[in-house]
């Protein structure tokens, strides 16, 4: 695993939110077994076998004024932090460095210069100006302009491999779109939820290594297996329903659902306030995800008969049994059987997969019994009147 630098500096997340962003466009652009490191010797390291390294210092500005003049403190930082790396041996000949910036650079600065140098005269041409600027350098970049100044042959080096990424190459602003079309994310895909998914992960991962004082070394492999998770989980929420608390439920709703055949029968066995109050709730949730599911899942109309079909063969199990116990009344008959049917919590399975939640099975027996598929009272035993 590569080692980490003098400058590693994890520093606040806040001050860190470009920095973020190009690691999840590295972790999304790089081959499989690359390593991605955030403050491991520069804001983002690209680096594994068989792959050309990547040293990344990115500036993130929240003003409208130019960013990386000739003479401004982010790049003559950058060019002292890779100088001396340069220096020390710790830059790979073949290692690629680029200073991004969340903002439009202006044509015809320094630093473009400095990017487009491509032949020995353009970079002699662009060390004879940082010299210049060296030798009356303002008090905010002297030291680092020193810096620079301790080999220029080194400089010259680092010229020959910088590259400019700016707002024209990469937009902050685009950067779901960038990731999410760099990941193939299907088209009709909840992009905004992965890629949030996969930055609140990257923050996580970084976040606990620098706990434990480790550097953040993020393999793209660790990435990959995170981003299948998050499929998956979008691909189980598409058969799975939600959970209780995150279904709405109207006032209107909810008084409407008292005109329904099912509460007649929850009436008939008097059932109390707080049985009814719960049977209206997930009659209501029942009917919401059922139509989630159906119309935004993978749930066929097969797949709830199979559903409903297991309801009804376990209701009329239940029945028969309670039946032969010799109830006291038709009330107490029709509210055991409801206890026993709807109120011990069973799950039914859907589509072949288990239901995480009761309200799901006990409201589509209210579904039944609104239907009078299942019923408890031993009155409501042929189907009511005007529901042929």
């Amino acid at each position: 695993m590569p080692q980490s630098g003098e400058h590693d500096a994890p520093g606040l997340l806040a001050a860190t939110e470009l920095q973020f962003k190009r690691a999840l466009y590295w972790l999304a652009e790089a081959p499989a077994g690359a390593i991605i490191g955030l403050e491991t010797g520069d804001d983002v390291v690209v680096t594994g076998e068989n792959i050309s390294s990547v040293y990344e210092q990115d500036k993130n500005t929240i003003t409208d004024n130019a960013p990386l003049t000739d003479r401004s403190v982010p790049l003559w930082k950058t060019l002292a932090i890779w100088a001396e790396a340069e220096r020390l041996g710790r830059l790979p000949e073949d290692s690629i460095l680029i200073l991004c910036t969340n903002r439009v650079v202006p044509l015809g600065s320094l630093v473009t210069r400095l990017s487009e140098a491509q032949s020995e005269d353009d970079v002699t041409r662009c060390i004879t100006e940082l010299q210049s600027i060296a030798a009356q350098s303002s008090n905010s970049i002297s030291l680092f302009c020193a810096e620079v100044a301790k080999d220029w042959a080194a400089l010259r080096r680092v010229i020959k491999r910088i590259q400019l990424c700016d707002a024209r190459d990469y937009d902050p602003s685009q950067e779901v779109a960038t990731i999410a079309s760099r990941l193939h994310v299907a088209a009709g895909s909840d992009h905004q939820y992965i890629i949030d998914g996969l930055a609140g992960w990257l923050h996580r991962f970084c976040s606990e290594r620098w706990q434990h004082r480790q550097p953040a070394w993020v393999p793209r492999k660790a990435f990959d297996n995170q981003y299948h998770a998050i499929l998956d989980l979008i691909r189980r929420r598409r058969v799975v329903e939600r959970p209780a608390w995150d279904i709405p439920l109207a006032t209107d709703e909810r008084n409407a659902a008292q005109s329904q055949f099912f509460f007649e029968q929850l009436i008939a066995i008097e059932l109390n306030d707080e049985g009814l109050e719960a049977a209206v709730a997930n009659y209501l949730r029942f009917r919401s995800e059922r139509l989630r599911l159906t119309d935004e899942g993978d749930i066929t109309e097969e797949d709830w008969r199979v559903f409903f079909s297991a309801l009804v063969e376990r209701w009329s199990r239940i029945r028969r049994l309670e039946s032969s116990k010799g109830a006291a009344s038709d009330v107490h008959l029709g509210r055991a059987i409801y206890v026993e049917t709807v109120e011990t919590g069973h799950r039914e399975h859907l589509a072949g997969s288990a239901t995480e939640s009761e309200y799901l099975s006990s409201g589509g027996y209210h579904r039944l019994a609104d239907d009078n598929q299942a019923h408890w009272h031993p009155r409501y035993g042929t189907t009511p009147e005007g529901d042929q």
